[in-house]
C-alpha cells in the first residue's frame, strides 16, 4: 500500500538556527530578524509562506508574509519590540487561486482555450465567498457571476482574473488545507538593548574608601559622576562579600597576608557571611542598595561579579559539606589550575550527590542579588562549571525577570565559549584582549560577524581586566592604550575597561607575564589622582560619538575596508536603514603616524546610492567633500588614533546636508 504523504510542500535551510534549533537566535528590542528557507513542491503549483512567531507558552503572538526571492528561496523580515523567549516557524500552502490565476493568463496570452478554467475559477472564488463576512462576499460572488455571465468575452474574464480587489479578498481568505509546517519551532531570545550595547567600567569601591569613617558604597557619588560624564553606561564590581581569613593572599600573590592586608574578594566568605552579604568593609546591603540608586540617577547600571566559589571560611563549608571535594587527609580542596594554585580558594563539587541542592541554592543567590536591584551579572570563570547548569540557572531566571543579563568572563578554547553563549549568557568576553595586528583582528572580526556567530554570541571587548595586562600595553605609553580603547570602543557595541588603571595608563607587569605588578587584586589603592587627560578626553569624545550614531551601537554590522598600510585598520558601520552610516580609521601602531588609502568601492555598490557626498569628520569637526572611491588620509595629523567619518548626502544645491 502505498505510503500517504501529509503535505506535498517541503520546508528546508531554514535559517538563521543554533545547531538546528536546540539553542536560540538572539536578537534585540526592534532588531530586524531575516528568517529564510527553501520552500518546494512537485509540479507547477505556486506556493505561499508565512512565518509564525510565538511567545514561549506557544500563544502567538503575530504572522509574517514570506516573499519568494529565487531558486525556490523564501524570505521574511519581522522584529519584536518587548524582550522574552520566542519562537518562530515556517507554514507554506498551494496557493491554489494563484496557481489558477497564474495559468489562465498564460493560456489567454498564447490564445488558448480557457473555457473549462473559466468554470474552475468559478469554483474556487464561489469556495471563498462562502468563507467570508457577507459585508466582503459580494464581491467575490459577484466577480464569479460575471466569468459565469462573460464565459464567451475572454478579455473580460481576463480583467475579472487579474482585478487587484479579487486577488486581495482571495488572498485573505485563501484555502490553506494543504498547508505544511517546518518541522522546528526555532527558539528566540530577545533582550533589552544594553545586551547589545554597553560601556563598561570596573573598579574596586575598597580603593575609594573615604577617610572621614562613611560607609564606601554612601561616598561613591564623585566617582560615579565621573564614569557617566565619561560616557559609560555600566560600572562592574568585583565581589563584594565578605572575604576570607583562611589563606588569605598578600601583596602581589604572597601566600600570606600581613594584618592589614585585604585579600583577594574573590575568595568569598567569612564569619560575616556569604555570597548574600556585604563585606564589611562596604557597608551594609542598605548600603548597597542605596549605591544602586545613586547609580540609577547617574544613567548607570551596576553589575556585580557572580563568582560561584568560596573561602574556607565560607558558612556553607561548614553547613553543606558535601558540596566541596576533600583530600585523603579529610582536608577540604583547593581550586587549581596547574601550575597556578588558589589556596585561598575551594571550589564546589558539582559532581556531589547533593548537586540538585546546590544548584538551587546558586539559583537563589542570583535571585536574592536581582531582589536588590541587580539586573547585570558578570559571570567568573563559567567554564569550569557544567554547562547544563548554567542553561538551568538562565532560563530559570528568566523565567521571573527576563531583563536580568550574564556576562561570560571565559577565557577559554573557542567552542566551549560559544558553547556558554548558546545555553543563554547574553554578552561574551572575547579574544579581542589578544588580537593586535591588522590581519588579526581582520580574521577574527570576520569569525565573529561573518558566520553563524554572530547569531548567538555577543562579544563584549577588553583591553585589560585585573587578571590580564597585555604585552600590548606593557611597552607602548599612552598611545597603545588610546589604541585599544578606540579599536574595542568601535568595533563592538560593548566594551569595556579596568577602569582605573587604564585611565592612568598603568603598565608595569611581573616580569615575563601578563600580570600587572602590584595588583589591585591583593591590596588597596588610591584613586584620588586624575588620570591621564589624554586617555580621559579620548573616551569621552568616543563614548559621545556612539551614543549619538546608532551604526556603532551593533556589532555585526561591520564591512571591512581596504586600505593601503598594514598600520592602519579601516571599516565600515551603517544601520538596517542607511540612515547612520560611520567609517572609521584606525592607527594600530602605537609608534608612528601613518597615511592610508581607503577603498570605498564597496559603499559605492551596497551602501551608499550616490557617489557624491560628504564626510564630518567626529573627532576634529572636519569635512571632506569625497567625489571618489578612494579616501585619502594623512593620520600622521590626528591628534587620536582614528579618524571617524559621518557620511552626508549632497543635495542637488551643494549647499544643505542630511545624515546617511
Amino acid at each position: 500500500m502505498p505510503h500517504r504523504l501529509s503535505s506535498r510542500i517541503v520546508i528546508e535551510s531554514v535559517s538563521p538556527h543554533v545547531d538546528n534549533g536546540q539553542f536560540p537566535v538572539k536578537r534585540i528590542v526592534e532588531e530586524p530578524l531575516t528568517v529564510n528557507a527553501d520552500i518546494l513542491c512537485d509540479g507547477h503549483d505556486r506556493l505561499d509562506a508565512e512565518i509564525i512567531v510565538k511567545y514561549k507558552s506557544g500563544t502567538t503572538l503575530f504572522t509574517i508574509p514570506m516573499i519568494h526571492v529565487d531558486n525556490d528561496n523564501w524570505s521574511g523580515t519581522f522584529s519584536i519590540d518587548a524582550a522574552g523567549d520566542y519562537t518562530y516557524q515556517i507554514c507554506s500552502w498551494i496557493d491554489t487561486f494563484s496557481t489558477w490565476q497564474h495559468n489562465f493568463v498564460k493560456k489567454y496570452e498564447a490564445g488558448l482555450q480557457i473555457q473549462s478554467d473559466i468554470k474552475e475559477g468559478y469554483t474556487l472564488i464561489t469556495s471563498a465567498a462562502f468563507k467570508m463576512p457577507s459585508d466582503l462576499s459580494s464581491l467575490l460572488k459577484e466577480a464569479a457571476e460575471d466569468l459565469m455571465d462573460n464565459s464567451s468575452n475572454n478579455y473580460q474574464c481576463y480583467l475579472i482574473a487579474t482585478d487587484h480587489a479579487v486577488i486581495d479578498l482571495m488572498k485573505k481568505y485563501e484555502d490553506r488545507s494543504n498547508v505544511s509546517f517546518s518541522k522546528i519551532k526555532y527558539p528566540l531570545m530577545v533582550n533589552q538593548k544594553h545586551a547589545l550595547f554597553s560601556a563598561w567600567y570596573e573598579f574596586f569601591p575598597r580603593s575609594f574608601k573615604p577617610s572621614d569613617g562613611r560607609s564606601v558604597f554612601r561616598s561613591l557619588d564623585p566617582v560615579l559622576s565621573r564614569i557617566s560624564l565619561m560616557g559609560f553606561d555600566t560600572v562592574y564590581l568585583p565581589p563584594i562579600h565578605p572575604i576570607g581569613l583562611t589563606n588569605r593572599k598578600g601583596k602581589n600573590n604572597r601566600l600570606y597576608a600581613a594584618p592589614d592586608e585585604p585579600g583577594s574578594p574573590w575568595a568569598i566568605g567569612a564569619e560575616s557571611g556569604g555570597h548574600k552579604s556585604i563585606s564589611p568593609e562596604l557597608g551594609t546591603l542598605e548600603d548597597f542598595r542605596s549605591f544602586i540608586q545613586s547609580a540609577d540617577k547617574f544613567g548607570i547600571r551596576v553589575a556585580i561579579d557572580l563568582a560561584f566559589q568560596c573561602s574556607p571560611d565560607h558558612p556553607y563549608c561548614t553547613s553543606n559539606p558535601e558540596w566541596f571535594k576533600f583530600r585523603s587527609d579529610g582536608s577540604i580542596q583547593f581550586a587549581e589550575n596547574p601550575p597556578k594554585k588558589y589556596e585561598d580558594i575551594v571550589p564546589f563539587n558539582f559532581d556531589s550527590k547533593q548537586a540538585q541542592s546546590l544548584w538551587n541554592e546558586l539559583l537563589s543567590v542570583v535571585l536574592f542579588w536581582v531582589d536588590q536591584g541587580i539586573t547585570v551579572f558578570r559571570v567568573d570563570n563559567p567554564h569550569t562549571k557544567p554547562m547544563p547548569f548554567w542553561e538551568w540557572l538562565i532560563e530559570k531566571v528568566r523565567e521571573s525577570r527576563g531583563d536580568v543579563h550574564f556576562l561570560s568572563e571565559a577565557f577559554t578554547r573557542p567552542k566551549i565559549m560559544y558553547h556558554l553563549a548558546k545555553a543563554g549568557f547574553t554578552q561574551s568576553y572575547s579574544y579581542f584582549t589578544w588580537r593586535n595586528s591588522k590581519s588579526q583582528l581582520e580574521q577574527y572580526i570576520k569569525e565573529l560577524t561573518q558566520s553563524n556567530v554572530s547569531e548567538f554570541f555577543r562579544p563584549n571587548f577588553w583591553p585589560n581586566t585585573p587578571d590580564i595586562l597585555p604585552e600590548f600595553l606593557q611597552h607602548g605609553g599612552k598611545q597603545s592604550f588610546a589604541i585599544r580603547f578606540t579599536l574595542a570602543s568601535l568595533l563592538s557595541s560593548s566594551y569595556g575597561i579596568y577602569g582605573p588603571v587604564f585611565e592612568h595608563c598603568i603598565s608595569q607587569s611581573i616580569t615575563g607575564k601578563e600580570e600587572y605588578l602590584d595588583s589591585e587584586k591583593y591590596e588597596l589603592k588610591n584613586w584620588n589622582t586624575i588620570g591621564n587627560d589624554y586617555i580621559i578626553h579620548l573616551m569621552t569624545i568616543i563614548n559621545k560619538i556612539r551614543s549619538q550614531n546608532t551604526a556603532l551601537q551593533q556589532t555585526n554590522n561591520i564591512t571591512l575596508l581596504h586600505n593601503s598600510c598594514d598600520s592602519v585598520l579601516a571599516f565600515c558601520k551603517f544601520t538596517y536603514d542607511r540612515s547612520n552610516i560611520i567609517i572609521a580609521s584606525i592607527n594600530i601602531d602605537p609608534f608612528h603616524r601613518h597615511k592610508t588609502s581607503i577603498d570605498l568601492s564597496v559603499l559605492f555598490d551596497n551602501i551608499i546610492e550616490r557617489s557624491t557626498f560628504y564626510l564630518e569628520e567626529l573627532i576634529g569637526g572636519e569635512h571632506v567633500f569625497q567625489t571618489e572611491s578612494i579616501l585619502e588620509l594623512d593620520m600622521e595629523k590626528s591628534l587620536y588614533p582614528a579618524m571617524i567619518f559621518r557620511v552626508k548626502e549632497m543635495h542637488s544645491n551643494e549647499q544643505t546636508f542630511s545624515y546617511y
